[in-house]
C-alpha cells in the first residue's frame, strides 16, 4: 500500500494522475468522489448520472469548483472540455468509457447499465472497476475474459464485502490454513418480504435509496456478494440461501464448522453470512498442526482446531481507490471470477405472481435472490436474479417458489445476449426457447 501511495505521489508531481471516469453518482459514487478529491495522483475527470445534479454534486464532494466543470451530452463537447482541463458532468453514461480516462468505475447498482458500461470500457481498452456486484454475478466471467483478451483489468471493488473477505481468504491460504467458511455479517434483520415501499420511510430517514435498502433487508444483496466471493475463490454455498446463522465474532469458530465437530456445516470450503458480526467480514480456518494451534491459542485467536479471523469493518466505496490504483499501476484485479462458475443467484417469487405480471429489480416487490451452486442452478434451469427486470410471468408462481427460465419470458436486452454468450463459454445454453 505504501508503494502504491508513493507511486501516486510521483504521478501527481509529474502532472500525470490516474484519470477516473465514474458512472453512477448515488451513495457509493458520491463516497468515491469525495475520497478521490483528497488523494494525490488520481483525478476524477468525468461523472455520469441520469440526474445531472448528482453528477455535479459528486464533483463538489470532491472539491471541484463549478467553473471547473463542463456539462456535456456529446463525445465532441466532452472531449473538448477535457482538452481544456475541465471536468465533465453528463447524463449520458455511455460517453464515459470513450473519453480519455484510464479507469472506468461503475456504481449504478443495476445489472444492465453496469454490464454495458463495463463492456464498453473493455472495448475501448480501459480498465474497469465494478461496484455493481449484481452485474458481476450475472456476466462477470464473460467480462473478465473479454478484459483479458483486450489486455485490460476487470475488477471488483476493494472495500465491498466480497473483496474484503477475499483478502482474508488469500491471507489464510497463503499461510497454509484450510478455509472452512468465509463470509460477512448482515447489517439488517432478514425479511424476505421487504420492499422499497415498505422501507421507504426508513430509507428516506437514513438518506439512502429505498430499493437498495430493501435489497439488503430481503437478503438478496448478501446472496449476490457471497456468490461473487464464491466465484472468485472456488468456495461454494453449503445450502441454498446459506445458513444465516446468528453468531458473534467469538462464536464463528464454534458455529460455522462441520456438523461432526458441533457446528452447522454439511461440508467444508463454503461461503455464508452471519447475523451478529456486521459490518465485518470473516474466515473460519482450520489447522491440525499442534504447534500452530498452540501459537494461535497463545495469541487468543481461539481454542482450535478451528479459528476465526475477523475484520470488523469494510469501507465500501471509500476503499475503491485501492482497486483503481492497482488496476492502473499494477495491472492487477482486486477480485475477479475464476474461469468456471461456482455459484449463481437464482430468482425466487417474493409473493404470488400471475401470468402477465412483470418482474422487477432486486428490492422491489416481485422477487428476491438466493445463492445456489452453479451446477445445481443450471441443472434445475433456474433463472439468474440479474435477468429479472421486465421479464413476463407465464405461469402461476407461489410465494418462495424458485423461478425457472420456462416460467418467464426474459426481455431481450444486451445483458441477456451477454449471458447467452457466457453460458456458451461453458458449453451451455440458456433455456430461453
Amino acid at each position: 500500500m505504501e508503494t502504491l501511495r508513493r507511486r501516486l505521489e510521483e504521478r501527481e508531481r509529474g502532472g500525470n494522475p490516474v484519470r477516473v471516469g465514474l458512472v453512477g453518482a448515488g451513495q457509493m459514487g458520491l463516497g468515491l468522489a469525495a475520497v478521490l478529491g483528497r488523494m494525490p495522483g488520481m483525478r476524477l475527470v468525468a461523472v455520469a448520472d441520469l440526474l445531472l445534479d448528482r453528477a455535479l454534486e459528486a464533483f463538489r464532494h470532491g472539491g471541484v469548483r463549478q467553473d471547473e466543470i463542463a456539462e456535456s451530452a456529446t463525445a465532441a463537447t466532452a472531449q473538448a472540455a477535457l482538452a481544456q482541463g475541465k471536468r465533465v458532468a453528463t447524463t449520458v453514461g455511455e460517453l464515459v468509457p470513450h473519453l480519455p480516462v484510464d479507469v472506468v468505475v461503475d456504481a449504478t447498482g443495476i445489472p444492465l447499465p453496469a454490464a454495458l458500461t463495463a463492456a464498453r470500457a473493455i472495448e475501448a481498452r480501459k480498465h474497469v472497476v465494478l461496484l455493481t456486484v449484481e452485474a458481476d454475478v450475472t456476466v462477470g466471467h464473460l467480462l473478465h475474459r473479454r478484459a483479458a483478451e483486450a489486455g485490460v483489468v476487470y475488477s471488483g471493488a476493494a472495500g465491498d464485502e466480497p473483496a474484503a473477505t477475499k483478502e482474508l481468504v488469500d491471507f489464510a491460504r497463503f499461510l497454509g490454513f484450510e478455509v472452512v467458511c468465509a463470509g460477512k455479517g448482515k447489517n439488517n434483520p432478514l425479511d424476505r418480504r421487504a420492499t422499497a415501499q415498505s422501507l421507504e420511510a426508513e430509507a428516506r430517514a437514513r438518506g439512502i435509496n429505498p430499493r437498495m435498502l430493501a435489497e439488503f433487508v430481503d437478503g438478496t444483496k448478501s446472496m449476490v456478494e457471497m456468490a461473487c466471493l464464491a466465484n472468485a475463490t472456488g468456495l461454494v454455498p453449503d445450502v441454498r440461501g446459506m445458513h444465516a446463522a446468528r453468531a458473534t465474532p467469538a462464536e464463528l469458530a464454534k458455529v460455522l464448522i462441520p456438523i461432526e465437530d458441533g457446528g452447522i456445516l454439511k461440508r467444508r470450503g463454503v461461503v455464508d453470512f452471519a447475523i451478529g458480526v456486521a459490518p465485518g467480514v470473516f474466515v473460519v480456518i482450520h489447522t491440525d498442526h499442534p504447534v500452530i494451534q498452540e501459537e494461535l491459542r497463545y495469541l487468543k485467536i481461539g481454542e482450535g482446531p478451528y479459528f476465526a479471523l475477523y475484520r470488523p469493518y469494510h469501507l465500501t466505496s471509500v476503499e475503491t481507490p485501492i482497486s483503481i490504483a492497482k488496476a492502473a499501476l499494477d495491472h492487477e484485479a482486486t477480485i475477479a471470477p475464476l474461469p468456471e462458475p461456482m455459484a449463481e443467484v437464482i430468482a425466487v417469487a417474493k409473493r404470488a405472481l400471475r401470468p402477465g405480471e412483470r418482474l422487477g429489480l432486486p428490492g422491489e416487490d416481485t422477487v428476491y435472490g438466493l445463492i445456489e451452486e452453479a451446477g445445481v442452478a443450471h441443472y434445475e434451469n433456474l433463472l439468474p436474479m440479474g435477468l429479472t427486470r421486465n421479464a413476463e410471468v407465464l405461469v402461476e408462481l407461489a410465494p418462495d417458489q424458485p423461478i425457472r427460465w420456462d416460467d418467464v419470458a426474459v426481455e431481450e436486452t444486451p445483458l441477456l445476449a451477454m449471458r447467452r454468450e457466457q453460458d456458451q463459454m461453458w458449453g451451455k445454453m440458456t433455456n430461453d426457447q
